[in-house]
């Protein structure tokens, strides 16, 4: 797993820097507002399978957190608005 963080995460966390730095998260490939009902469906497969749903679960809570607070049509990157704002 820790290929993943580095070679995926790590390369993810560089392409979206500019952005978050800006604070702009435009929604035009997939919106935070999809993002629950997404991870509703994770988590109920997760949970069928008896595997773990603790990550799905908060990334759910996270996603519901930045839709709240006006992040709805933004891109996942703006979830980075409600962990500044401590709202996670």
């Amino acid at each position: 797993m820790d290929w993943f963080l580095f070679s995926v995460v790590g390369e993810m966390i560089k392409a979206e820097a500019p952005a978050i730095d800006k604070g702009a998260y435009p929604g035009d490939v997939g919106s935070r507002k999809m993002n629950p009902t997404a991870l509703k469906h994770i988590i109920g497969t997760s949970d069928e399978r008896n595997v773990d749903t603790e990550i799905p679960a908060r990334n759910k809570k996270l996603a519901e957190q930045a839709v709240a607070a006006g992040y709805g049509k933004n891109s996942y990157s703006s979830v980075i608005e409600a962990l500044k704002k401590g709202g996670a």
